[in-house]
């Protein structure tokens, strides 16, 4: 999610990086940092996260042919 202004989110993609356990039952201040946001508990940096572009890349799985499948059988 995005946010757009205050508690407005909007879709989009996310990387987010956890740089310590997430406490909880504690609450946690969310603020701008490095043009994405952090999530701090007191002075100790819990996550961060930008918005990105996430790309499907995935290759084809090689072909199986007849061949092949009766050398498995």
């Amino acid at each position: 999610m995005r946010i757009i202004h205050d508690d407005v989110f909007a879709p989009a993609d996310a990387e987010i990086t956890l740089r310590a356990p997430v406490p909880l039952g504690t609450p946690l201040k969310l603020a701008p940092y490095h043009g994405g946001l952090a999530l701090h508990d007191g002075p100790t940096l819990v996550a961060e996260g930008a918005s990105t572009r996430l790309v499907d890349d995935v290759p084809e799985p090689p072909a199986i042919t007849s061949q092949r499948i009766s050398r498995l059988l």
